[in-house]
């Protein structure tokens, strides 16, 4: 049996904490349970996170889907990953 030092158990729990959710998540999960949740109304609320545009843009126009064109607006970005 393994004795735990209630100290180091002590320092790594008290640096712990869990972030809050991102109002962002909310309005997308309460968006996609509507039923009439519409890829416009999600790129209007993902064009609120600046980081989370840009990675959508990122991913779309990557390599990994072999594209010939670039998307340059979140709203086709979007309606690409949802097809």
């Amino acid at each position: 049996m393994k004795y735990i030092n209630e100290q180091i158990v002590e320092s790594v729990v008290s640096g712990f904490c869990i972030p809050a959710k991102p109002e962002l998540l909310t309005l997308l999960q309460a968006d996609g349970q509507a039923n009439s949740a519409n890829v416009k109304a999600e790129a209007l609320i993902i064009e609120k996170d600046v980081g989370l545009a840009s990675s959508i843009l990122k991913t779309v126009n990557s390599p990994l889907f072999g594209l010939n064109a670039k998307f340059r607006n979140i709203q086709q970005g979007v309606c690409f990953l949802d097809a």
